[in-house]
Parts: structure tokens; sequence; C-alpha cells
């Protein structure tokens, strides 16, 4: 979040200094080999080909009577609409693997998509789960779908409360 992802200036500093913070220190070239990973993906090239994007983007809005927060890795606008781009760290070796870390974050996707299209007035024409490890990009075309799913998410978070 802290790291110039056009040029990767500091990435060295910024990843020691971040892995301290968080408490993970010994670990910081494993945080910096992440971060170059997401730096080099299509989705990341792609926002800042578009020259319009944005990074650790705070969105809220009521989804089912509850409020949804949280804050979009990046996103950016294309000539078709917003993509949004969420990083995960998640070990995530096989397609069984992958299948199950895309439904688990599938809800979250979708709050977001609610969340920006309520508070902009724009569409939302996709978004990238971007694993770091393996570097692998998973792209929804249809997020109506994610809406949905995050629809039905909280009415079981509501029923269960």
């Amino acid at each position: 979040q802290s790291v110039d992802i056009e040029s990767g200036r500091g990435l060295e500093d910024i990843s020691r200094a971040q892995a301290t913070v968080e408490g993970v220190g010994g670990r910081w070239e494993e945080v910096m080999a992440l971060a170059r990973n997401a730096m080099a993906s299509d989705a990341v090239r792609e926002a800042i080909a578009s020259g319009r994007y944005f990074r650790e983007l705070f969105v809220s809005a009521p989804v089912n009577g509850l409020l949804v927060e949280g804050f979009v890795d990046l996103l950016f606008e294309g000539p078709e609409g917003l993509t949004i781009v969420d990083y995960k760290t998640d070990d995530v070796d096989t397609d069984e693997d992958i299948d199950n870390a895309v439904e688990r974050y599938g809800a979250q996707i979708g709050a977001y998509v609610a969340a920006l299209q309520r508070a902009t007035g724009k569409t939302v024409q996709r978004a990238v789960l971007l694993f770091l490890r393996p570097n692998r990009e998973v792209t929804f075309n249809d997020v109506g779908l994610l809406v949905d799913q995050a629809e039905k998410g909280v009415v079981s978070f509501i029923q269960a409360s």
C-alpha cells in the first residue's frame, strides 16, 4: 500500500519497515516478493496504464440493512467502467485451493461492488482476486453474482446474530 506501484521505488526499505510493524520482521523478503508479484501482475499493469487508479479506497454501503465497510486494495477506471483488484496472500497451490478461496472472498468483493456502484453511480465491470502466492489472477466478469453472494452472506450473518 505504501510502494509506488509504477516504479517500485523504495520497495526494499518499505518491505523491511512494514514487516517489522506487522511483527514479522524476519519475513521482509517474503513481503517484498509478494509486492513484486502484485506489481508485475496484468491487473496492476492495466491499472497503471489506465492513468486513473486509486489504492486503499475506503468503501461503505448498506447491504440488507447492515452497514458493510472495507478497503478496496486497488480500483481503476477503464472505458467500460470500474475494476476492483483485491490482493490475497493465501497459499493457493491447486485449483481446489483457488476455488475454496474464491468462494470465501466472493461476498467481500460483492459488497465492495455494491458499495462502489451505490456511491459513485458508475458500473463496476469486473473484479479481480489477485493471489500473490503463487501469482494467479481470478477475474469475475459477472459482478452481479458477487453482489448476490454478498447480500446472501449478510442475510446469513443477520439471521445467525
